[in-house]
């Protein structure tokens, strides 16, 4: 009430107000939470009238009527939010989530998005040739791929190139470059520091296809535990420091068609690590071609080795060789199998190490089918309690014995022949000694 007149006259006056505080009500319909369509139609109620509003598009609704708003959305996650907004001014909210499944196209210069969202959908990103710098921690469900030749990705220093920790990663016809130093302080209580690497999935599955790597001071590929997995396809691995694929930890890796050059060593299976090899070639390796190592697992099929420095198929420490169609040439070794490993080679090839062409110490060996050329030493030595099945063997042209027989090991010979221009060459030495 309130006092209106002149003077000392007044009269009093009585006016309703309504003072309205709640927001509409606003109820929406449904919708997909994944599309591969490029807009999505959201339905909404109201139980006043309001301006109803989603991004640029406002309408007035009436109390209970439905309306109908048609939305574009961008490449993977949406986030909309819908107002409505009454008379008074009062606001009610609802939010709309949708992940919509299409390719994200980038050129060098564009900046990456977020690919560290576990469960926000599959994200496909399609790169423009050029050099484009990335360090990404992946989860979830990511797919990469070049849209033409000449696409390089490179990391920041003395980073990862990509970081997988759960999900998906797809990698198609890229070159992927991890720069960093190759030498670096280690601290007093650790015996290494991860060196920047191409690909390091702690967990997860990846698949990489038509892709070269190249690292300064680590790895191609680096793989640990027993959730990691990855399938290489027609790639090449050049110019890496350390290991071309590093497997380790329960570990799977399988490769196919792959070639591997100027590495420390091609492929690496290591603390319960395991890779399969198919119709794979290595070359110019610093140490080793194909190395298992404490209880690692190797599987080979049609795998050739060539100038490695120390030894083209390495066994070593309770490891695990099973290969068949395995070929070695101008490397430091051939084939060895040492400390309780198991090997079992069908059709082996080994021409002109530097050193004994074929070592088997401490460890059991059955090998069918075996043509061993021009050793630099011994064709084929036994060690330290060794045991070797041999079956189909030729040994030619070793400067020094044909097979060596050293520390109460074991040759179990079926159609074996020693051939050589000189008579040691053509005989079987036999030294048993007492360790």
């Amino acid at each position: 009430a309130f006092a209106v007149g002149a003077d000392e006259a007044s009269t009093t006056l009585r006016v309703p107000v309504v003072c309205d505080g709640v927001a509409p009500s606003l109820v929406l319909e449904p919708v997909a939470r994944t599309t591969t369509e490029a807009t999505i139609t959201i339905r909404c109620q109201v139980d006043e009238s309001a301006v109803v509003a989603v991004l640029d598009q406002s309408r007035s609704l009436s109390p209970n009527a439905t309306e109908a708003f048609e939305v574009p959305l961008r490449p993977w996650r949406n986030r909309l939010e819908v107002r409505a907004t009454d008379a008074a001014g009062n606001v009610g909210r609802a939010v709309v989530e949708v992940f919509r499944e299409a390719p994200l196209t980038l050129a060098p210069k564009d900046s990456w998005p977020a690919l560290d969202e576990a469960g926000a959908g599959p994200r496909k990103l399609i790169l423009k040739p050029g050099t484009h710098v990335v360090s990404a921690l992946i989860k979830g469900e990511v797919s990469i791929r070049a849209a033409a030749p000449g696409v390089v990705l490179e990391s920041i220093p003395d980073k990862d190139v990509f970081e997988l920790r759960g999900g998906v990663l797809r990698l198609e016809g890229l070159s992927i470059r991890a720069r960093g130093l190759r030498e670096r302080p280690v601290p007093e209580w650790q015996e290494t520091v991860d060196s920047p690497t191409g690909l390091r999935i702690y967990e997860g599955e990846a698949t990489v296809t038509s892709c070269t790597f190249e690292s300064e001071g680590g790895d191609g590929i680096s793989l640990a535990g027993e959730r990691s997995r990855v399938t290489v396809d027609k790639c090449r691995f050049q110019d890496v420091h350390w290991t071309g694929v590093y497997v380790e930890q329960d570990a799977t890796a399988q490769i196919r068609e792959s070639r591997f050059e100027r590495t420390n060593v091609g492929v690496w299976a290591h603390h319960r690590g395991s890779a399969e090899l198919t119709g794979c070639m290595t070359s110019d390796h610093r140490q080793h071609g194909v190395f298992a190592q404490e209880r690692g697992r190797l599987t080979l099929n049609d795998v050739t080795v060539k100038r490695a420095t120390g030894t083209a198929f390495l066994a070593f420490g309770n490891a695990h060789l099973e290969a068949v169609k395995l070929r070695a040439e101008d490397s430091g070794c051939g084939l060895n199998v040492s400390k309780r490993s198991i090997g079992k080679i069908r059709d082996l090839t080994v021409k002109a190490t530097k050193n004994n062409a074929v070592v088997v110490a401490g460890a059991r060996v059955t090998l069918t089918g075996a043509r061993i050329e021009q050793a630099g030493l011994t064709g084929v030595f036994l060690h330290t309690l060794a045991s070797l099945k041999a079956k189909d063997l030729t040994v030619s042209g070793a400067k020094a014995f044909g097979i060596g027989l050293k520390k109460r090991s074991n040759l179990i010979a079926n159609n074996v022949t020693v051939e050589g221009k000189q008579p040691e060459q053509q005989s079987v030495w036999t030294q048993l000694l007492i360790a």
